[in-house]
């Protein structure tokens, strides 16, 4: 896919309203998958009886910053839009089905900061109402690991 897509190309691309067997997904954050994640979200219908999980991989994406708090200006107001328009959709996939989303890092450092406390410093910003609702579990994908936390 190329980056010029429509989001009628995306939608097209990205339907899972087909896919009624269809119980989880795993998205591996990136600069464009924010919109994907979105959109492939949106297509999930009360006919997928079986869907129960999202898992969002942030490990390759995660921003360096040094101020998490001022994402907003960091990241611009469009992509930072993104992330907000689908924490908005986790809300109501949480609500109408009691889907509890998890988002992921492997625990290898960034620098001198972990990168799984960086991810759980990160998410009141980029995924602020589940995160204030306690919806979303973080969780640790080393090699090996079973580690839930939240």
């Amino acid at each position: 896919m190329n980056l010029s897509s429509t989001t009628a190309e995306l939608n097209t691309l990205l339907d899972f309203s087909n896919a009624l067997k269809l119980n989880r997904v795993v998205f591996r954050a990136g600069i464009l998958s924010i919109v994907w994640m979105t959109l492939a979200l949106k297509t999930i219908t009360p006919a997928h009886r079986d869907f129960h999980d999202i898992t969002i991989h942030v490990s390759g994406y995660l921003p360096s910053i040094a101020n998490p708090t001022n994402l907003r200006e960091t990241l611009g107001e469009s992509f930072y839009g993104q992330w907000m328009d689908l924490d908005r959709l986790l809300v109501q996939l949480w609500e109408s089905r009691r889907i509890r989303p998890k988002v992921g890092c492997n625990v290898p450092k960034k620098g001198k900061v972990a990168i799984f406390e960086y991810t759980g410093y990160l998410l009141p910003e980029i995924l602020p109402e589940i995160t204030k609702r306690g919806i979303v579990e973080l969780v640790d994908f080393s090699v090996g690991s079973t580690q839930f936390y939240g």
